[in-house]
Protein backbone atom coordinates (compact mmCIF):
# COMPACT_ATOMS: atom_id res chain seq x y z
CA UNK A 1 0.00 0.00 0.00
CA UNK A 2 2.76 2.69 0.79
CA UNK A 3 4.43 1.92 -2.61
CA UNK A 4 0.88 2.38 -4.09
CA UNK A 5 0.60 5.68 -2.55
CA UNK A 6 4.26 6.78 -3.15
CA UNK A 7 3.67 5.54 -6.79
CA UNK A 8 0.96 8.00 -6.62
CA UNK A 9 2.47 10.54 -5.80
CA UNK A 10 5.64 10.38 -8.03
CA UNK A 11 3.13 10.55 -11.11
CA UNK A 12 1.47 14.25 -9.35
CA UNK A 13 5.11 15.12 -9.82
CA UNK A 14 6.04 14.03 -13.00
CA UNK A 15 2.71 15.68 -13.95
CA UNK A 16 3.34 18.66 -12.65
CA UNK A 17 7.20 18.59 -13.59
CA UNK A 18 5.53 17.88 -17.28
CA UNK A 19 3.35 21.39 -16.68
CA UNK A 20 6.20 23.37 -16.21
CA UNK A 21 8.15 22.45 -19.22
CA UNK A 22 4.91 23.07 -21.38
CA UNK A 23 5.34 26.83 -21.07
CA UNK A 24 8.09 25.87 -23.50
CA UNK A 25 8.35 25.35 -27.23
CA UNK A 26 8.74 21.56 -26.50
CA UNK A 27 5.63 19.46 -25.16
CA UNK A 28 5.62 16.29 -23.14
CA UNK A 29 3.46 13.87 -23.48
CA UNK A 30 3.53 11.60 -20.22
CA UNK A 31 1.54 7.70 -19.63
CA UNK A 32 1.59 4.99 -16.89
CA UNK A 33 0.97 1.85 -18.99
CA UNK A 34 1.73 -1.39 -18.11
CA UNK A 35 3.99 -0.71 -15.23
CA UNK A 36 5.81 1.86 -16.49
CA UNK A 37 6.07 6.07 -16.87
CA UNK A 38 6.26 6.73 -21.13
CA UNK A 39 7.85 10.55 -21.78
CA UNK A 40 6.72 11.59 -25.73
CA UNK A 41 8.18 15.00 -27.01
CA UNK A 42 6.31 16.83 -28.98
CA UNK A 43 7.73 19.91 -30.98
CA UNK A 44 4.95 23.03 -31.72
CA UNK A 45 4.87 23.16 -35.34
CA UNK A 46 4.20 26.88 -37.11
CA UNK A 47 0.55 25.31 -37.67
CA UNK A 48 -0.03 24.94 -34.51
CA UNK A 49 -0.36 20.97 -33.97
CA UNK A 50 2.37 18.55 -32.08
CA UNK A 51 5.14 16.63 -34.12
CA UNK A 52 6.61 13.76 -31.84
CA UNK A 53 10.15 14.04 -32.14
CA UNK A 54 11.51 10.92 -33.13
CA UNK A 55 15.13 11.15 -31.49
CA UNK A 56 14.90 13.70 -28.78
CA UNK A 57 17.28 13.24 -25.57
CA UNK A 58 15.69 12.92 -22.02
CA UNK A 59 17.14 13.62 -19.30
CA UNK A 60 15.08 13.28 -15.69
CA UNK A 61 16.90 14.38 -12.38
CA UNK A 62 15.82 15.01 -8.69
CA UNK A 63 17.00 16.42 -5.49
CA UNK A 64 17.08 13.40 -3.42
CA UNK A 65 18.16 12.91 0.40
CA UNK A 66 21.41 10.94 1.00
CA UNK A 67 23.91 10.81 4.25
CA UNK A 68 25.88 13.29 2.78
CA UNK A 69 22.95 15.78 2.73
CA UNK A 70 20.62 16.82 -0.12
CA UNK A 71 21.92 15.96 -3.91
CA UNK A 72 21.17 16.28 -7.11
CA UNK A 73 21.00 12.67 -8.72
CA UNK A 74 19.79 10.91 -12.16
CA UNK A 75 16.91 9.33 -12.40
CA UNK A 76 16.86 8.78 -16.71
CA UNK A 77 18.79 9.63 -19.30
CA UNK A 78 18.49 8.19 -22.74
CA UNK A 79 17.95 9.65 -26.61
CA UNK A 80 14.82 7.96 -28.70
CA UNK A 81 11.59 8.33 -29.68
CA UNK A 82 10.48 8.69 -25.90
CA UNK A 83 11.74 7.65 -22.32
CA UNK A 84 10.64 4.78 -20.40
CA UNK A 85 10.78 5.38 -16.98
CA UNK A 86 10.52 2.17 -14.59
CA UNK A 87 8.93 3.28 -11.17
CA UNK A 88 11.26 1.12 -9.18
CA UNK A 89 13.79 4.33 -8.92
CA UNK A 90 10.98 7.04 -8.32
CA UNK A 91 9.44 5.00 -5.68
CA UNK A 92 12.47 4.39 -3.92
CA UNK A 93 13.47 8.23 -4.72
CA UNK A 94 10.47 9.73 -2.75
CA UNK A 95 10.37 6.82 -0.05
CA UNK A 96 14.11 8.39 0.70
CA UNK A 97 12.41 11.68 1.05
CA UNK A 98 9.64 10.39 3.45
CA UNK A 99 12.18 8.28 5.29
CA UNK A 100 14.13 11.47 5.81
CA UNK A 101 12.03 14.42 6.17
CA UNK A 102 8.58 12.63 7.30
CA UNK A 103 5.47 13.65 5.96
CA UNK A 104 6.13 17.07 6.09
CA UNK A 105 8.73 16.29 2.87
CA UNK A 106 5.50 15.51 0.36
CA UNK A 107 4.66 19.27 -0.35
CA UNK A 108 8.65 19.42 -1.43
CA UNK A 109 8.25 16.87 -4.31
CA UNK A 110 6.78 19.25 -6.62
CA UNK A 111 9.93 21.44 -7.20
CA UNK A 112 12.55 18.48 -6.90
CA UNK A 113 12.18 16.60 -10.15
CA UNK A 114 13.57 17.90 -13.11
CA UNK A 115 12.97 16.41 -16.97
CA UNK A 116 14.80 18.05 -19.89
CA UNK A 117 14.54 17.20 -23.48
Amino acid sequence: MRTARALALVLIIVVSASLLTGLFYTRLNLFYRRGVIIVRAYAMGSDGNPTQLTNASFSVWAWAPTPNGTMFIPIYNGTGPQAVIGPGRLVRWAEDWIRAYGRVAVSAFEPSIIIWV
